[in-house]
């Protein structure tokens, strides 16, 4: 663990019982990020990046493993909530469900003021200001409710209210899916710039790995509740290693040649995702690995280092020099 890591998850597994069987929907991920960092997880619909994110924000309990937030751990600091419910925010995939219907912008972002400062009612008020400012929203829209905003306001009006008690971690779960392109490049730069005026973590969801290159320091990615490949950015679009991760780059879009160079040689991955209460033997991903061996049917790999800070859980890796297991 690093010493100036904020956010630290070991060997985290969360899984939910179903009448047809149990899924393992967070299934032994690690990871760490820094203060003032982004860390992103990436991966497909089902391969359990959001459940990883509810759990670290305390919606859910671990099945086993830990998750430290500035060295303590979450499970010690249930004891005091009000002191996690202050630091580690969110927001959510979809902002107009998020919004209580019923509350106008300036009451939105007054309550978590309230609940976890002790502010006068003008302090309050001078906050809730800032806040509205902050997101670039107009000051005549905070009589206004949820109904009466477009798409791209709902959210910075979430954006505001994660912020509002000024917390060190913010969840960002797949922030900009649910708007229009037009929007979400404001809603990207608009995250960039208060991150960057506030220094708060990010731990950024999302399935678009494209725009991780722009807004992520590290890019985790996971398949079946697993994590499989996790690097710097910079490492891991220059040197893309696990085969499902290859098969994401090389199904990126390119306009030029100079993009396309950027991308791994195209992967065709083989069948369907299997069902996640189902999982294949072995590598999860064997059975569209168009790069399979024996042994991945028979033998799930444990995660090692190819090289610093990059780290992949494939049996083609396992006996690489320099390899070393990280778990």
């Amino acid at each position: 663990m690093s010493k100036n890591a904020i956010l630290t998850v070991s060997g985290l597994k969360k899984t939910f019982a179903t009448p047809q069987g149990v899924v393992r929907a967070v299934d032994g991920i690690s990871f760490s990020m820094g203060a003032g960092a982004t860390f992103a997880l990436v991966g497909e619909s089902g391969s359990g990046k959001s459940t990883a994110a509810y759990t670290v924000a305390g919606a859910y309990r671990p099945d086993e493993g830990d998750i430290l937030f500035r060295g303590q751990s979450i499970a010690a600091l249930r004891v005091r909530p009000h002191l996690l419910k202050k630091e580690i925010r969110m927001v959510f995939q979809d902002p107009g469900s998020s919004l209580n219907p019923r509350r106008s912008v300036r009451q939105i972002l007054d309550l978590p003021i309230k609940l976890h400062d002790d502010l006068s009612r003008t302090k309050r008020a001078e906050r809730v200001t800032e806040l509205i400012r902050l997101v670039e929203l107009a000051a005549n829209l905070a009589s206004r409710y949820p109904h009466g905003l477009s798409g791209g306001q709902k959210q910075r009006v979430a954006i505001a209210r994660a912020l509002a008690t000024n917390p060190s971690l913010v969840i960002l779960d797949e922030p900009t899916s649910s708007l229009d392109v037009s929007v979400q490049a404001k809603i990207v730069k608009l995250l960039q710039e208060l991150q960057e005026k506030f220094r708060p973590a990010y731990l950024f969801i999302t399935h678009d790995i494209v725009l991780m290159r722009n807004v992520a320091s590290e890019v985790g990615v996971m398949y079946m509740g697993k994590l499989c490949e996790k690097a710097s950015t910079k490492d891991f679009f220059e040197n893309t290693i696990h085969p499902y991760t290859r098969m994401l780059m090389s199904s990126i879009p390119v306009i030029s040649e100079v993009e396309e160079l950027l991308i791994p040689k195209q992967l065709v991955p083989k069948g369907e995702i299997p069902s996640p209460i189902d999982v294949p033997p072995g590598c999860s991903f064997h059975s569209r690995c168009p790069m399979r061996m024996d042994i991945c049917t028979q033998v799930d790999p444990v995660m090692v280092e190819i090289e610093e800070n990059h780290v992949t859980r494939c049996h083609l890796y396992q006996g690489a020099k320099g390899a070393s297991s990280s778990e």
